[in-house]
């Protein structure tokens, strides 16, 4: 019988992990590390920054209450990592007048070893995110305690 708490056993997948994300609560990783990640499924509303580094997972340290019934526990081996840069634009918020929003413009991303969330800007772009493809994935759901 199959366990029903495994979702998916897969040979690769792809991880976005924003760097705030990692400054905050992350552990640093490099290629060839095992990791064991908190993660919910990519989506174009949680991964806002990047609609150009698409993955199949979000590396996420601070679900709410309303993401735990879609929160796996993920563990596999880094094989690559791309350091995503951005420029970034901001414009006014409605009803909000000294308030601006960032929007976030993809730009390039280079191939590193290692990652801790505080890669420097480069080339008067900033660091936003990483990532990175992993293999020997395994995913497990995580339970709601229900509290």
């Amino acid at each position: 019988m199959a366990d029903e708490n495994i979702k998916d056993k897969k040979k690769t997948c792809t991880v976005y992990v924003e760097d705030w994300q990692m400054q905050c609560c992350g552990t640093p990783f490099k290629i060839g590390d095992s990791i064991s990640w908190t993660v919910i499924e990519y989506s174009d509303s949680i991964g806002y920054r990047d609609q150009h580094c698409k993955s199949d997972f979000y590396y996420e340290n601070h679900s709410s209450a309303q993401q735990s019934e879609q929160l796996y526990n993920l563990t596999a081996t880094v094989v690559s990592i791309k350091a995503c840069y951005y420029t970034v634009e901001y414009s006014p918020i409605e009803g909000k007048e000294k308030c601006q929003m960032g929007h976030w413009i993809y730009a390039k991303s280079i191939d590193v070893t290692e990652a801790d969330g505080r890669d420097a800007d480069i080339d008067g772009l900033q660091f936003g995110s990483y990532n990175v493809k992993l293999i020997d994935v395994s995913i497990e759901k995580i339970h709601s305690t229900g509290e």
